[in-house]
């Protein structure tokens, strides 16, 4: 199963170095990606401002202090998903509102079993939709 790290991009624009792509808010990037970016000088500058922080807990240290292993872009990860679950309520609602990636929503809104956090992720999927519907 593929890796990925999530990485938070706090920034309302859109950020690339190589094959690192960021949307503001959570991201869920390929580790392979994030091993090629995180040494470039831009990539350093916004993480020591705070501008791009790692998030997920459970990838981050290996990210950041050995390569990845590749993998393809059809095949997502489960990395962080029980990262949700082991959130507070009051902060997987954050986490979620912060969360750009349709695909993430989708797969943590059939793994999670708490109303309260099943209901943000159709508020927010359905605001996605509703912003989407709009353009």
């Amino acid at each position: 199963m593929a890796k990925t790290v999530k990485i938070k991009y706090n920034r309302p624009s859109l950020y690339r170095c190589g094959s690192l792509r960021l949307e503001s808010g959570i991201n869920e990037v390929r580790v392979e990606f994030w091993d090629e970016a995180k040494d470039n000088p831009g990539v350093k500058k916004r993480v020591e401002s705070g501008e791009i922080s790692v998030i997920d807990e459970k990838t981050s240290a290996k990210a950041v202090a050995t390569p990845a292993k590749p993998e393809t872009p059809e095949e997502p990860s489960d990395a962080g998903l029980d990262a949700l679950n082991e959130l507070s309520i009051a902060n997987a609602k954050e986490v979620i509102k912060e969360t750009f990636d349709h695909k993430t929503l989708k797969r943590w809104q059939k793994k999670e079993t708490r109303k309260a956090v099943l209901a943000a992720i159709d508020k927010h999927l359905y605001e996605f939709s509703d912003k989407s519907n709009a353009t």
